[in-house]
């Protein structure tokens, strides 16, 4: 060592020690504190020094993906923050092992996005930088959570807290991703698939236009299966965009939750591939037209009331397609129900009807509005209109009616496209109960412009009126 750097050393070698012992001895021989002031400034700093607590350095608190989506303060805590405990929320991070962390932090980007006028293009244009993965893994954990937020809604309540979103909102950002994850990685919800199923018999029950019907269980729940009749090219590329269509009709029917809209249980791609089936609740009443055949005194009006109801909602989210008696089915309580969402549209892209009009079922012609005849306009906003559905619920009451199907007299598609475009509709019953208010309920409903008709619910309130007049069976 340097003879300089000896020099250097020494004194400050020398002031520690004196230090030392002077602690050592203060605190071995004196009762009385040790009064600083007593020595020279060195050693009062020195033992400044080595009475102040060492200090490391300060740790980085890392917020949980709820809190960091949010911009709010997180204390880091594990398993979970005080801001999520507070709020009653699942707490996660986006470094968890366990996870879902990463698929937690995309749900809440999707929920709390702040570009919003993006969040309601139709190309959602805005995806494909959040799911930019190809790890399936993680886009099924997003589907789940979507699905799960959806059905139970864990972080409604928290963000309404804040007044930030709408509950209206969260659906529509949550149904929008899912439909995107469908349409891109033919992704759904695990909750959507069902594949323990037990089929009762070899043979399908009952068939319509589109689809095959066949008794099943599922564990101790009896449920029916509605098997697409799809005819199919051996193209794979052609099976694929028919069950994106699938997939988003799935989707949609999953979300209605009403007493009067049958609730679908789930999907099936595999047991009739290539075809795909649709899993609701087995109904032992049957539809409509049948339980009236047999019970021809159970009230029509409160058919036609539980009918307008549940268009009312679903109206208030998606078009139906394809009202009729076949498409209302009875409970074990015997309230009526909607059934088979966006099923024609579907089987549409298979080339699975068979009438002289494209995109519409076999034998749904009695039921449909005559706009949907015209090629003119844009065919794609009159198929999504309301209003073909309140013309289809017309037909429908005087098929309840009359317990015939509309434009009974006229035996062929044809003749009933005939009738249409003459601007013709189904004779007045005779020979069934039907009041003044009830038939131009009906007639309002059969305006041939779709503005002249009414929407559902001045149809339901129409019939909540006629209930204080005399009901006839």
């Amino acid at each position: 060592m340097p003879a300089e750097s000896c020099h250097v050393l020494r004194p400050s070698l020398k002031l520690l020690s004196c230090t030392c012992f002077a602690v050592m001895m203060h605190a071995g021989h004196s009762e009385s504190p040790l009064n600083l002031s007593d020595g020279p400034a060195p050693k009062r700093r020195a033992l400044e020094a080595l009475r102040k607590p060492h200090h490391s350095p300060k740790a980085v608190t890392v917020p949980c993906n709820f809190c960091r989506a949010r911009q709010i303060k997180c204390d880091g805590a594990r398993p979970a923050c005080s801001s999520c405990v507070r709020r009653t929320l699942s707490c996660s991070y986006a470094t968890d092992r366990r996870g879902g962390g990463k698929a937690f932090l995309m749900l809440q980007r999707i929920l709390l996005h702040n570009q919003s006028p993006g969040l309601l293009m139709k190309d959602l244009t805005w995806m494909p930088n959040l799911v930019a993965t190809s790890d399936k893994t993680l886009l099924q954990e997003l589907a789940d959570l979507l699905q799960l937020e959806l059905d139970h809604r864990r972080y409604f309540n928290s963000l309404i807290y804040r007044g930030d979103l709408s509950r209206e909102t969260v659906d529509r950002r949550c149904l929008r991703a899912l439909r995107y994850l469908a349409n891109n990685y033919l992704i759904l919800p695990s909750s959507l698939t069902i594949t323990e199923i037990q089929l009762n018999g070899n043979h399908p029950v009952a068939g319509g236009g589109f689809a095959d019907i066949w008794h099943g269980s599922v564990g101790d729940q009896a449920v029916c299966l509605k098997v697409l009749r799809l005819i199919i090219e051996p193209d794979e590329e052609m099976r694929k965009n028919i069950q994106k269509r699938f997939f988003n009709e799935a989707l949609i029917w999953k979300q209605l939750k009403h007493p009067n809209v049958l609730p679908l249980l789930g999907v099936n791609v595999d047991l009739f591939s290539p075809s795909f089936c649709l899993i609701s609740p087995w109904m032992e009443n049957k539809d409509i037209i049948t339980y009236l055949k047999h019970h021809p005194l159970h009230n029509r009006q409160t058919v036609f009331s539980e009918i307008a109801s549940g268009l009312c909602y679903i109206h208030s989210k998606i078009t139906h397609g394809d009202i009729r008696g076949a498409n209302i089915l009875v409970t074990d309580e015997l309230h009526c129900c909607i059934a088979d969402f966006g099923l024609a549209l579907t089987t549409s892209d298979s080339q699975a009807w068979s009438t002289a009009t494209t995109g519409v079922t076999k034998g749904a012609i009695r039921w449909m509005a005559p706009e949907l005849l015209s090629t003119e306009g844009l065919i794609d906003e009159i198929f999504k209109s309301p209003s073909r559905d309140i013309f289809a619920l017309g037909c429908t009451m005087v098929e309840i009616l009359t317990l015939q199907v509309p434009f009974h007299n006229q035996k062929t598609d044809y003749s009933v496209l005939a009738c249409l475009m003459n601007c013709m509709r189904p004779a007045r019953p005779d020979n069934a109960w039907c009041s003044d208010a009830i038939w131009a309920l009906i007639t309002r409903c059969w305006a041939q412009e779709p503005s002249g008709r009414p929407n559902a619910q001045e149809v339901y309130e129409a019939l909540q009126k006629c209930k204080a007049l005399p009901v006839m069976p």
